[in-house]
């Protein structure tokens, strides 16, 4: 039995497990310029830094956190907004009025 848990950054925007990003690694740069790497797992971020395997949190795993639950949302509206256009312009050709202006 491993003496350390592996930990993780969970989202709080979405779910990670299963996920289409998970798997993907993405290469961060701190701030002395060491390079990092944060991947999504099914259970959340991890980051090869000190201080995420201290913490289970670090700025290089939040920014990526940030960037990817603001891309999920963005998508997630976009997606919404398509599918209500078209059921109301569906609504509107239903009742002899056209395409909406």
């Amino acid at each position: 039995m491993a003496k350390y848990r592996r930990k993780f950054l969970k989202p709080t925007r979405f779910n990670p497990k299963g996920h289409m990003y998970v798997g993907v690694v993405w290469p961060v740069e701190g701030s002395t310029g060491k390079k990092y790497d944060v991947e999504l797992t099914d259970e959340g971020f991890e980051c090869n830094c000190y201080g995420f395997g201290f913490h289970g949190y670090c700025k290089h795993s939040k920014a990526v956190m940030k960037k990817v639950e603001q891309t999920t949302f963005d998508n997630f509206v976009r997606i919404l907004w398509a599918k209500e256009s078209k059921e109301e312009e569906r609504s509107l050709q239903h009742l002899g009025l056209g395409k909406r202006l």
